[in-house]
Parts: structure tokens; sequence; C-alpha cells
């Protein structure tokens, strides 16, 4: 069987449809210290785009180019602008202009598969959506992007947008429902990894962003469903930080949950204190300000120091030293 050969490369300005650009190449010194070696193929395309560009041209054949361009560099911003200004030209100007906005959308689809961290593409993204008015594909978009990467700052930074733009509206119908959804997504990817820190972060978003539309049962229910995770995974930073997060948002005092925080032991060793649940126990007793809690939790932070964290020595002998002044004063 023959071996599978490239096309044959030609340049943007021999393409049928193309014949009247007239490339611009990149300015260059004569001598350039350290010249890049770019593709036959990214070379020609850019000289194509600086013509465009030259013209002010706002053309479906636009959309052709800086595809090209996007596919070899993601990251090059200035063609994912004047793609998107080409883009909401068509959409008033063309019979067809939302379609290809919606086809824009697929295209990204695509594109967000092996570009997750790129910057460029997340907001093309959402200046299209924003444009169209439409958000009815979004979290499911955002869902399958999170598959692919549980822990991803632009997916979760982009979630988080779309709720509060199109879903976090207390008057609309479908707001109760869209936080009860968006709650059990977060408790679904938690059952998977209850260390995912941005899973926490975007479930204290949707429950705790209006602080007034939290009352006591919702706050209730938050704290013991922390506390359940906690109990199978007790050194867990991030479901310590949202326990802490909803006690310090409301004003709760950490007192109320004390005699918890002292049965928390390691699943492996029983004897082992947990070290996050030693300092929830000593910040909780400095709170109460009493004579014998002060003392006890001085103890606790030279123990964090010593024994339990010495990597962090310093930070322990600080908070020791604060409850000390406390106690003093």
């Amino acid at each position: 069987m023959a071996a599978m050969t490239e096309p044959e490369f030609v340049p943007w300005e021999q393409r049928e449809g193309w014949t009247d650009v007239k490339p611009i190449p990149q300015a260059e010194t004569e001598n350039p210290l350290v010249p890049i070696n770019y593709s036959p193929a990214y070379v020609s395309a850019m000289s194509a785009f600086r013509y465009i560009l030259q013209q002010e041209e706002l053309s479906k054949r636009v959309l052709e180019l800086t595809a090209e361009i996007v596919k070899i560099n993601p990251a090059h911003y200035t063609v994912w602008a004047y793609r998107g200004k080409t883009l909401l030209a068509l959409k008033d100007s063309e019979p067809d202009g939302e379609q290809i906005l919606v086809q824009e959308l697929g295209l990204l689809d695509a594109l967000v598969k092996v570009h997750l961290k790129n910057y460029q593409v997340w907001q093309h993204r959402r200046a299209i959506v924003l444009a169209l008015n439409d958000s009815s594909r979004e979290l499911g978009f955002t869902t399958r992007a999170l598959a692919f990467d549980s822990k991803n700052y632009h997916t979760w930074a982009y979630r988080q947008w779309v709720f509060s733009h199109f879903y976090e509206k207390p008057d609309a119908e479908d707001y109760q429902k869209s936080c009860d959804d968006e709650l059990e997504f977060t408790r679904h990817l938690l059952t998977a990894d209850m260390r995912n820190n941005s899973a926490w972060n975007h479930r204290f978003f949707v429950v705790f962003r209006r602080t007034n539309a939290a009352n006591e049962e919702v706050i209730q229910r938050e704290i013991d469903f922390t506390k359940g995770k906690l109990d199978q995974v007790p050194n867990n930073a991030s479901a310590w930080n949202y326990l802490r997060g909803i006690l310090e948002h409301f004003n709760m005092p950490f007192a109320d949950h004390l005699e918890w925080a002292r049965t928390i032991r390691s699943p492996v060793d029983p004897e082992a204190p947990v070290m996050l649940a030693v300092e929830f126990v000593a910040d909780a007793l400095s709170e109460t300000r009493a004579k014998e809690s002060l003392q006890e939790a001085i103890s606790l932070y030279e123990k964090l120091a010593d024994e339990i964290d010495p990597m962090r020595d310093n930070y322990w002998h600080f908070k020791r030293r604060s409850a000390e002044a406390t106690l003093a004063a």
C-alpha cells in the first residue's frame, strides 16, 4: 500500500477566491538577532492576514483565513479579536448570521479539547455566547470540558460567568433549579475527588454568593455536608477551608464545632492527630478568649510547631504569641 503524502502547500494569494490579496510580509530588520523559523503555511497565512487587516475586510473568507491561523497559533489574540469582530459584523449583515455564530461554537467545542488553558479561546467563546444571548449549551459544554481536566481554572471561571450572567436571577423561574443542578454537579465531582478545591470553590460560589439567600437550613446543610466529607478524608485542606469559609462568612463561632473537631483522627492511625483538625481546635479555643482555653491553644500551637508540622514552625510560633498576647491582656 502506497504511503499517503501531504497535500502540496499553496500560498493563500494563489488560492481560488484569494488572488486579489497582496501579501504583506512581517516587518523585520535586515539581520534579526533571533529569527523565528515560521512554517511556510503560517508565513503565508499571516501575510494574507496583514493585507486583510489593512483593508478592514469583514467577510466570510476572513473566517477561513483566521481559522487556519488560530489552529497553528491558538494564542494569537490579534487574530482572535479580528475574527470576533468579523463574526459580529456578519451576524448583522448576513441572512444566516446567527447560524454562523452557532457554527463558531462548534469550532470552539473542538478547539477547547486541546487548548483548555488558552485565554483567547475562552474569551472568544464568551463574546459569541453574549452575541447570541443563548447559554443553553454552555453548562453542558463546561461539564464536558471538566471531564478532560476537573480542576482547570479557565473552565471553572467560564462556568461561574455563565451561571452568574444567565442563571443567577432570583426572580427567574428556573433559578432554584439551576442552583440545585449546580450543587448536584459539585456533589458528583466531590464524590469522585473530595480534594477537588475547584469544585469546593464553585459550590461556595453558588450557595453563598448572595449572602441573604442562605438561610439557617442551607447553612446547616452545607456544614453537615462538609463534616461528612471530613469524616471520610480528615486531612482534606479544601473541605476544612470550606467549613472555615462558611463560619467566617456568617460570623459563626468556631467553638460551636469544637467537640466535633476534637474527634477527628487519622483513619490510618487512630492515635495520630490530624494537623488541620488540631489547628481548628486551637483556633476555636483562642476564639473563646477564656484563660484555660487560651492556655490549651498555646500548648497546641507549640505541639504543631515542634511535632506535627515543624515545616511551618514560624507560623505556629506566631499564632502562639498571638494567643499569649490575648492571655496577657
